[in-house]
């Protein structure tokens, strides 16, 4: 008797680990091509399955973006990600032309094995409240908004080449070891036009090469 209800816990924990993880799969929607804001769903998770243009003709709110394509965000409507488990957006390369406000436990934006470029040219908020990840991490990393709030415990941007900053931007980042601006493999730092306010509890801007 105790052998039979010992088997049945046995299989009523597989159940629940199947039905678990069915439900994580269910919970996520493919995309490629071209994309509109409008046919997605909030609280989704995406996975791209090619290269992807999204259109942002209406706010979107997301859970995250993954998969191993080049991804586009145009038009003008905001673009919110929101993962307090995991990573916002990993993807191979990243461009946005729209509006970004991303908090996410572990990278808010990172390509694929770092070997992408990040551009950004809009309004950007990024929040990374793990302890152990930098915020926005890519090979070249461009931004170029009217106002930027980057805000991570470790570093809060991250190059592997040259990183370029142009806007009204307020960069902070609060481990005692921790750079705010990082460029890294010989990488430059390079200021345009703007205000900047950039706050490492270790230091503010280190570049391998130099800054700008």
């Amino acid at each position: 008797m105790k052998e039979l209800k010992f088997k049945e816990k046995i299989i009523s924990i597989i159940l629940i680990i199947l039905f678990v993880g069915l439900a994580q799969k269910v919970n996520a929607t493919n995309i490629n091509g071209t994309e509109y804001a409008s046919n997605l769903v909030d609280n989704d998770n995406i996975v791209l399955t090619g290269n992807t243009v999204l259109f942002m003709n209406a706010d979107l709110t997301l859970k995250s973006i993954s998969g191993d394509y080049n991804l586009e965000i145009q038009g003008s409507n905001t673009l919110i990600i929101n993962n307090p488990n995991s990573i916002g957006i990993s993807v191979k390369s990243f461009n946005s032309m729209a509006p970004l406000h991303i908090t996410a436990r572990d990278n808010a934006i990172i390509t694929t094995n770092v070997k992408g470029d990040i551009t950004i040219t809009n309004n950007l908020t990024a929040e990374t409240t793990g302890d152990r990840y930098y915020c926005i991490v890519g090979k070249k990393v461009t931004l170029i908004g009217g106002t930027m709030k980057i805000t991570s415990v470790t570093n809060a941007v991250v190059s592997y080449g040259n990183l370029n900053v142009t806007g009204n931007a307020v960069v902070t980042s609060t481990d005692p070891l921790s750079v705010a601006l990082n460029s890294r493999d010989g990488g430059h730092i390079v200021f345009g036009k703007g205000e900047y306010k950039i706050t490492g509890a270790g230091q503010a801007v280190y570049a391998a090469g130099d800054s700008l």
